[in-house]
This record gives C-alpha cells, sequence and structure tokens, in this order.
C-alpha cells in the first residue's frame, strides 16, 4: 500500500518538462526548488534564497529575485543547476510596501523581463530587464497582473471577486484601459490568451480582447492550456466523476487515468499529472506535435480486487470503489464546498485503498450542488436544501441495500461542508452505523459572516445559493438531531477555515446532552493535513476510526512471507512506516545519528565531525549501540553475510529489525543514557532507521512496519542525522574492499532499494544528505554547517 506521506509528497510536486533521462519535476523546500526524478529523487536545489522566483517556460529558466541592501539580483537559471545573474538598482517601494508576486513577460523587444508587484498603502507595478533595471508601471485598481507583453502593449490584470469568477481587465503597459472580460485566464502566448468559464473556453487575442473563437466541450472544464508551435488546445475536462483530456484540432484524447492536475505548459509542451484510487500515478507529457509520453510516479497500483463505476440512484450520482467478492460495508463520502465534486482519485490521504482491503466499498456521493454534472445540478438545491439532501441521503441507504450491507454497516464521512451533510443524514438515517464529521462548518451564519468579512462579493454568492430556512437547517441545534448514531468529530488546531473553537463547543455541547460523540483534536492541524506528517496521521486516524465504527477491527496484515522477487522491483513500491513517536528527553548533551546503506561512508562521517568535536572542546564520543553479543547471534551473522538470506527464510528480517531495536534499548538505557545525561555528545554509528530501511526494502508487512516504528519511540530523538549518499555499485565495491568482508554475499537490488529507503526516510525526518564520494572535505563541510551551530546553543535553545 502506497504510504500518505508518500501521496502527500506526490501532490506537492510539479512535472516541468522532459529531458533525455525521462521526467524533471519540483517541488519547493527550505533550500528553493528542488529538481527531482520523476519518483522524487532530489537532484539538485535552484533558487535557495530567492524572494521570489518563477518558471519561464518559453526559455526553461526559472528567474529568480533576490533582493539585497545596495541592489536587487536576479537569477537566471536553468534546470541542470547552471545561472548567470545580474543585478538592478532597487526602486523606492513607498512606505510599509514589500514584494509579494512577479511574473515572466516579454518585454519591448520581444525578450524576457519580469513583473513584480510590491503591496503596500497602494499597490506598485515594476518591469524588470537588465537593460533598463526596474522601472515603474503606471497601472490603475489593485488587480494582479496575469499576462504582461510590452512588444504588444499589452497588460492583463486580474480582479479578484472572491467566489465569483474574475473579471480580466486589458491595459496598455500606460494604463489607458482597453476592454475587459469575465473567466479564469488559464493560459497566454503568441499573443492571444486562452479564458475558461466551466463550459468552455475562449481564445482572445491579447492586443484588444476580440475573440478569435469559443471550444465548447462534453463535461465542465477543469483546465485548459495553449499547445506550442500550432493552433491545438489541451482541455482537462470533468464527466461523471471522471476527468478526461482531450486535444483540439482535431479532437483526440490523451489517455490517463484519474484525477488529472496540469503541471507546466510552454514551448516544450505540457506536463501533467494523474492519480487514481486503484491505478498507479503518472507523469505524462505531451509535446507540441501532440506526441505523448509518461513515466510511472511514486505511487504504484493498489494491487486490490476491486472496480470503480460511476453509479446513480435515482437522480444521486455516485462514484463507487468496490471490492471484488462480499461486501463487509460501505462508507459514503461527501465531499466539501459545496461546489466541488467526488472523482476517481485517491482522497483523504489514501484510506480509501485501506478501507477496499478491509473489504469495505467506498462511494463518492456527488449530491445535489456538486459540481462536474452541469448547471441544472449544481442550481438543484438553491433555497432547498433539506428537501434536496433528504433524496440525496435516501439514495445512501439504497445503495447499501444494494451492497447487501445495510444501515447499521454503513458510515458517513464528510469533510467541511460535507461533514455538515453527514452529520445532518444521521437525522434522517435512523439505525445508521455512524458518522465522521472532519471541520463541520456549524453555522451557515457564522461561516456566512466570515466569508463576508474576508470578502464581500460572498454576500451575494450565499443569497443566491441559501434561503432563512437554509440557515437554520445548517445550525447547532440541526446538527446535533444524531439520536443514537455514533459520531466521530475531528478537528484541527489551526483551520483556517472554520472556526476551531465553534466546532470544540459543539462536541461538548452534544456529550453533555447525552449523544454518542467523540472529538479528537489534531494539533496544528489546517483544515486538510499540510505535511506529509500530518498525512499520515490523518489517515491512521481515518481508517481506525471507520473501521471501529463499521464493527471490524483493522485487519491484521498476514505473517510477512518475502517475495523471492521483491529486491529486483523498483523502488518506487516501497511504503514507508508511520513517523516514530520519538519522546525528547529533558538532557544536556548531543545525539548524534551516522546511518545509511553499509558502505556509504558513515564511519568515516562519523569520524570525522567527532575529530571536529574533540579539537572544539566538546565532550565526544562514538557510541555503539548494537552489542557484539547480538553481532555474534547466529541469525545476525547469516543476516550480515548474506543480505539475500531472509528470501530463503534463513532468517527473518523484520524479527531480526525488532531484536537488534531491543538490543540498541538495552545498551543505551544501561550504558549510554546516563552519559548524555552528564552532557556527553554520543555519535551513533547505525541507530533505528536500518532496520526501517532494510524491512521498507525487504516488503514487509504493514503491521511489522507499524510495530517497528512505534517501538523505535523508546529510544530518544536524535539533535541531528546525518546520511551519506553513495551510488550502490560504489557502497559495494567498498565492501568488496574489506578483507573480513570480502566473500559476503551482496546484491545490488538490495544496495538500490535500502539506499532508496533510507532516502525516504531521510526526508521524513528531516536528515541531513551529502554526497559522500565528494572527499572528506567536503563532507566536513556539510557536517559542519549543521553541527556548529550546536556547539554554541543549549539543547533547550536548539529545540
Amino acid at each position: 500500500m502506497v504510504g500518505a506521506a508518500q501521496l502527500f509528497a506526490e501532490r506537492e510536486r510539479d512535472l516541468l518538462t522532459w529531458d533525455g533521462d525521462g521526467p524533471v519535476c519540483v517541488s519547493f523546500g527550505e533550500d528553493g526548488l528542488i529538481v527531482e526524478d520523476a519518483l522524487g529523487t532530489a537532484r539538485r536545489s535552484l533558487a535557495g534564497g530567492a524572494d521570489l522566483a518563477v518558471f519561464s517556460g518559453s526559455d526553461e529558466l526559472l528567474l529568480s529575485l533576490h533582493t539585497h541592501p545596495d541592489g536587487w539580483e536576479i537569477r537566471e537559471t536553468t534546470l541542470a543547476g547552471v545561472h548567470e545573474s545580474w543585478s538592478v538598482t532597487p526602486p523606492e517601494l513607498g512606505p510599509g510596501a514589500e514584494l509579494c508576486d512577479v511574473l515572466a513577460g516579454v518585454e519591448e523587444k520581444g525578450g524576457r523581463c519580469l513583473v513584480a508587484t510590491a503591496a503596500g498603502d497602494e499597490p506598485s507595478y515594476w518591469e524588470i530587464t537588465r537593460e533598463a533595471g526596474a522601472r515603474r508601471l503606471t497601472l490603475p485598481g489593485s488587480g494582479r497582473p496575469v499576462a504582461y507583453d510590452r512588444s504588444l502593449d499589452a497588460v492583463v490584470l486580474e480582479d479578484d471577486r472572491g467566489p465569483n469568477p474574475p473579471v480580466l481587465r486589458l491595459h496598455r503597459c500606460d494604463g489607458r484601459p482597453v476592454a475587459t472580460a469575465e473567466g479564469r485566464l488559464l493560459d497566454d502566448g503568441d499573443g492571444q490568451v486562452l479564458l475558461g468559464d466551466g463550459s468552455g473556453v475562449e481564445i482572445r487575442r491579447i492586443e484588444d480582447f476580440t475573440l478569435v473563437r469559443r471550444v465548447e466541450v462534453t463535461g465542465e472544464v477543469r483546465d485548459a492550456r495553449f499547445l506550442r508551435g500550432g493552433r491545438r488546445l489541451l482541455v482537462v475536462t470533468c464527466e461523471e466523476g471522471r476527468d478526461r483530456v482531450l486535444l483540439t484540432g482535431p479532437r483526440e484524447t490523451v489517455p490517463t487515468e484519474g484525477a488529472v492536475r496540469v503541471c507546466a505548459a510552454h514551448r516544450g509542451g505540457i506536463g501533467l499529472h494523474s492519480v487514481s484510487t486503484l491505478g498507479a500515478s503518472a507523469w505524462t507529457w505531451v509535446g507540441p506535435d501532440g506526441s505523448v509520453r509518461t513515466a510511472a510516479g511514486a505511487v504504484p497500483r493498489s494491487g486490490l480486487s476491486a472496480t470503480t463505476t460511476h453509479v446513480r440512484h435515482g437522480a444521486t450520482p455516485f462514484v463507487l470503489h468496490r471490492p471484488r467478492g462480499e461486501v463487509t460495508g460501505l462508507v459514503v463520502a461527501l465531499h466539501g464546498g459545496p461546489e466541488s465534486v467526488e472523482r476517481d482519485e485517491l482522497r483523504w490521504e489514501g484510506v480509501y485503498r485501506d478501507l477496499l482491503a478491509a473489504g469495505v466499498a467506498v462511494a463518492g456521493l456527488n449530491y445535489a450542488g456538486s459540481t462536474g454534472y452541469g448547471s441544472r445540478h449544481r442550481a438543484a438545491p438553491r433555497h432547498r436544501w433539506d428537501a434536496s439532501l433528504r433524496e440525496d441521503i435516501a439514495a445512501c441507504a439504497e445503495l447499501g441495500r444494494e451492497l447487501g450491507v445495510g444501515l447499521s454497516r454503513t458510515v458517513l464521512l464528510g469533510g467541511s461542508f460535507g461533514a455538515s451533510v453527514a452529520l445532518l443524514a444521521a437525522d434522517r438515517l435512523p439505525g445508521l452505523g455512524g458518522v465522521v464529521a472532519c471541520s463541520p462548518m456549524v453555522s451557515l451564519t457564522g461561516f456566512r459572516r466570515r466569508a463576508e468579512e474576508a470578502h464581500p462579493a460572498y454576500g451575494g454568492w450565499f443569497e443566491e445559493r441559501f434561503g432563512p430556512a437554509d440557515h437554520e437547517l445548517f445550525s447547532a441545534a440541526s446538527l446535533t438531531r444524531t439520536g443514537d448514531t455514533p459520531v466521530v468529530v475531528i478537528q484541527g488546531t489551526e483551520d483556517e477555515v472554520v472556526d476551531a473553537g465553534e466546532t470544540l463547543r459543539l462536541v461538548d455541547g452534544a456529550r453533555a446532552a447525552g449523544l454518542a460523540w467523540s472529538g479528537v483534536v489534531e494539533e496544528g492541524m489546517g483544515h486538510r493535513p499540510g505535511t506529509p506528517e500530518q498525512s499520515a496521521a490523518r489517515r491512521t486516524l481515518l481508517r481506525t476510526r471507520l473501521l471501529e465504527l463499521l464493527g471490524a477491527a483493522p485487519a491484521r496484515s498476514a505473517p510477512w512471507a518475502p517475495d523471492p522477487d521483491v529486491l529486483s522491483r523498483d523502488p518506487r513500491d516501497l511504503v514507508l512506516p508511520p513517523r516514530v513517536p520519538f519522546v525528547r528527553p529533558d538532557r544536556p548533551g548531543r545525539l548524534i545519528v551516522f546511518d545509511g546503506v553499509d558502505g556509504c561512508g558513515k564511519s568515516t562521517a562519523l569520524r570525522l565531525t567527532l575529530d571536529h568535536l574533540t579539537a572544539s572542546g566538546v565532550p565526544a564520543e562514538a557510541a555503539q549501540l548494537l552489542s557484539p553479543e547480538c553481532r555474534d547471534l547466529p541469525h545476525f551473522r547469516v543476516h550480515s553475510s548474506d543480505v539475500t538470506a531472509p528470501l530463503r527464510r534463513e532468517t527473518d528480517q523484520p524479527s531480526l529489525a525488532l531484536l537488534c531495536l531491543g538490543d540498541r534499548l538495552l545498551r543505551f538505557r544501561t550504558r549510554y543514557r546516563r552519559k548524555l545525561a552528564a552532557g556527553q555528545w554520543l555519535l551513533v554509528d547505525r541507530y533505528v532507521f536500518t532496520g526501517l530501511a532494510e524491512a521498507m526494502a525487504f516488503g514487509a508487512a504493514d503491521d511489522d512496519l507499524r510495530l517497528l516504528a512505534e517501538l523505535s519511540g523508546l529510544l530518544p530523538e536524535p539533535d541531528l542525522v546525518f546520511l551519506p549518499q553513495v551510488g550502490p555499485e560504489r557502497a559495494m565495491r567498498r565492501i568488496r574492499e574489506r578483507p573480513e568482508e570480502r566473500h559476503h554475499r551482496l546484491d545490488p537490488g538490495f544496495h538500490r532499494r535500502t539506499s532508496a529507503a533510507f532516502r525516504l526516510l531521510g526526508e521524513q525526518y528531516g536528515a541531513v544528505m551529502f554526497d559522500a564520494d565528494a572527499g572528506p572535505d567536503a563532507a566536513l563541510a556539510a557536517i559542519r554547517l549543521h553541527v556548529d551551530p550546536l556547539i554554541h546553543t543549549s539543547p533547550e535553545e536548539g529545540r
């Protein structure tokens, strides 16, 4: 099964271009733009320390703006990391003004330029070129520049209208107004702009907004781009819960599976990402000539015996994921919005796959008011939400009966507005198995008031959709008419959409009234998970609570039986275990861990660090947590002399990992804990990450991974983790150079998969990863960058 953290990381990744090695992806991190391959393996960092950055597709360059006291530096960086820079004199932005946005545009002679926006008492806009420096643009209003072409004397500003489609204002570069249009600007290029309004797309000339042509499509337009080098368009539509990718002129379909996201569009082509509930994720590149290339993403196929279909009960549509064979329960998922849609995608942090593996069907309910089914379906519940929802809720009961599970084995899962609908359903479906409501909208009246404070346009939006009776329906009094139905409410403390305090008061009131409610508070969580760790925690919580309500404890995975071919499989099927729940003790000493695949150079890195700390006057010691007695055990000697032994069941890797974990824990508690307490620095060669990485490489069962991660939390959290990086072939050559290990049996697949597992763990725990082949000086420099600040801070300050 794919881990929630992996799924989260892939959602944060974009496909920028395609080179000879395949997809070139990027994600944003603390060090700037991280260039990665299709599986998320980092290649290099770009634009570190930039104030603003934008990718110029016409040149395949990353343009970044770095502000310094004596000037603005503009860097033009290729994806290979080669860059040149130039500087301009910083203009006076005005009191309290700060740069907030940047756009890649076209300057007067057709070359590239930047258009920067500064926010302050009055917004200001600046064209930045190498030749002319920064010059102010006289543009009226406070819109956001979304297209700029001085060679055609055109700048397009977007006025935000809250929930309504934006207004696009075309101006001359001296500020003179030319024309306006309503819609989302999806793309611009070759003197044209592409606008979308849901039912179709419009191509307009950028000089005067004259309509060139309109393209109508079946379904709802989700996104669209120009296919450079021709007059064709790529359009992503959604129809009956399924995304489709179309090329126009001539019209043809681009094969994709599941939900589709447009990542980039420029002269080199258009990049797409797709992922579905059952299928593998994929990166797709559509070239200027319409040619299609694909590569697998990090999310593997589910391997489940299940199907995904679109079904209706009466007028109510569902996207149904059904396990083959007996259905043991039904979870009905209700999206938020309400103007959103449940598609075939791996939603709710991937928990759908967990439910299907337990024999539970999952049905995405696209209740009246959802998008993707035309304007009539979207407008159907307006000012009659109670009657409309009764029809959709009744359809849920009919679907359960058809699947043979009945109401007692049906649970509703909702988020935001959908969570409120799920709570209302409990009053209309006596005997319902339960409700899991994440961040419910407790009061429509209060929600409207907060939305209007953010943007006045929300007043008219709510007025069009909801009447007085609807405000009474979506209120605390109505949401708590749940009778005997068990209810679990999940609420993040940092929710930016709903009032967390209001939700918690709702739970307290329901419990005081004797209702079967329970509340789960997620500390630090927003309206949805914002980090890989939060995503993994949310998935575990949902899986546990949903299966509990269905009367089925989470199924134990079968005892681990190694796949004889596991070491030859691609590392993209690696599954991250849950995050280790380290407890950080109060200690004056420091714990520094060096871990990684055998032969990666961790012992050398540890020695370099120890020498540096000793020379700096720091009390430090190299610590071997694994005892000589454990290393001398028969099963340990079998595994260390032949890494493929677990495949023949000559030993059992998860059991051996637990054995080594217990030995490390015993040795730490009896020998090393008091040294940390006395202020000693401990430099540890191998830690809990070795057992976890090897278990991942061998494809250990989910239960084994969970147990390993949970018990690893008995050891203290390190202050720093170093993972030297080296290629599998180089690592094996180093092992061969050791006389005592010359005849050990090695396996390239084991080293490749274990190396990839260490990289995933390194990303999960914020480890420092550096090139071990760059030499000892480079290694020590990378180490000192992180160790030296700890020398001059107390443990309390560093934490």
